[in-house]
């Protein structure tokens, strides 16, 4: 789904509606210094402040340390990396030393580091005593109880397990835009339509058609753990598959808005959020530009809670 190779919508065998992007620098307006639109930005919005750390600068592969999204730990703990190949291919939690030489200020910290060896690595679990002591010496270590209070409250923001299912690998250096084309609608949604409908009136038919999705997505041989049996198919299942498959795609909102579970959900897991959410949020605000132009200001106002 996400290999580069794959990234041309017209020939994704999971895109059913994509906007199309381009590799040409002309195409996407690179010279235009004005120019809004440039290409797919997906590239830099979710990556991690990493050129900063022992053995690391900024180069194509790991692209530009935009940082402007980072995954909640509710998300992360979402995923069963054992029997799920999603978490591998949406996150990226390991970085290698690309300073060749390394640098003595880089040795002075981590003497047993090595150019093309691990030079980050950032656990979605705790880490084990034997794990911190071997990588005291050799990279930078941080787990879950480094990067998050227990409670899921951010403790790091520049540096965390990377949501990567958009990267662009050809790039060109510090380049802001890609090649891969923004798909809004995937097959797999059209699984998630189907057996959030079908809970409602077959519950065992939304049951296999989970299953057979999930199939699809288990690491080999593991298909047989990924299966759910009725009981486990709930709305709050189909939000948390829906989460795992459709993390960083814009659709969040609207998925807890239609199921009535935005504030709940907020509440429970977005620290930042929790003491600001309220009843109200479940619409968002008409645009001040809207309201000015309607001639019937007396019926058409502004949602509640928004108004000044």
């Amino acid at each position: 789904m996400w290999d580069i190779a794959n990234c041309d919508g017209g020939t994704n065998k999971e895109a059913i509606f994509s906007i199309n992007y381009t590799n040409s620098e002309l195409e996407n307006n690179a010279f235009d210094a004005t120019a809004t639109n440039s290409g797919n930005k997906g590239i830099v919005d979710f990556v991690m402040k990493y050129d900063k750390e022992a053995g690391m600068e900024r180069d194509v592969l790991n692209a530009r340390p935009f940082q402007r999204y980072m995954p909640s730990r509710y998300l992360l703990q979402l995923y069963n990396e054992n029997i799920d190949q999603r978490y591998k291919v949406t996150f990226k939690d390991a970085w290698y030393a690309n300073k060749n030489p390394l640098s003595e200020s880089d040795l002075k910290v981590y003497p047993l580091m090595a150019t093309g060896d691990t030079a980050i690595y950032i656990m979605k679990t705790a880490a084990t005593d034997s794990q911190k002591v071997w990588a005291s010496k050799r990279y930078r270590l941080l787990d879950v109880n480094d990067v998050y209070t227990s409670e899921g409250k951010a403790i790091l923001r520049s540096q965390f397990v990377e949501m990567h299912k958009f990267a662009d690998p050809t790039a060109v250096y510090n380049q802001d835009w890609c090649q891969r084309d923004a798909f809004v609608i995937r097959l797999p949604e059209m699984y998630f339509i189907a057996a959030e409908a079908m809970l409602q009136t077959n519950k065992q038919e939304a049951v296999d058609l989970m299953n057979e999705f999930l199939m699809k997505r288990a690491i080999p041989s593991k298909e047989n753990d990924m299966r759910i049996t009725e009981s486990e198919l709930t709305i709050d299942f189909i939000l948390d598959e829906r989460a795992r498959e459709l993390c960083g795609e814009q659709i969040r909102w609207f998925d807890l808005k239609r199921t009535k579970k935005l504030v709940e959900y907020v509440k429970l897991h977005n620290m930042d959020a929790k003491d600001n959410i309220q009843e109200y949020h479940m619409l968002r605000p008409i645009p001040q530009n809207q309201l000015d132009a309607v001639t019937n200001k007396d019926e058409f106002t502004q949602n509640p809670g928004y108004t000044k």
